[in-house]
């Protein structure tokens, strides 16, 4: 998992994970990102699980009334 600014982070309490997505690099870079992770609260790992169509930050996700997706 990289460090970053503005994302989203989304807990999802079907599975018990958070999904992080897009942002800014903390490092100082002002380009952003589209990696998707998924942070698994039960085993503590985190996986790249997909990208975004469009890389984003400053960008709101709304989970899904199943708890099964994620709109960004």
């Amino acid at each position: 998992m990289r460090n970053r600014v503005f994302h989203t982070a989304t807990y999802r309490a079907s599975d018990r994970s958070v999904i992080i997505a897009g942002g800014l690099s903390s490092g100082g870079r002002s380009d952003a990102s589209d990696l998707v992770e998924e942070i698994d609260l039960a085993s503590a790992t985190v996986e790249q699980v997909g990208t975004l169509s469009t890389a984003r930050a400053y960008h709101e996700a709304l989970l899904v009334n199943n708890g099964t997706g994620i709109w960004f």
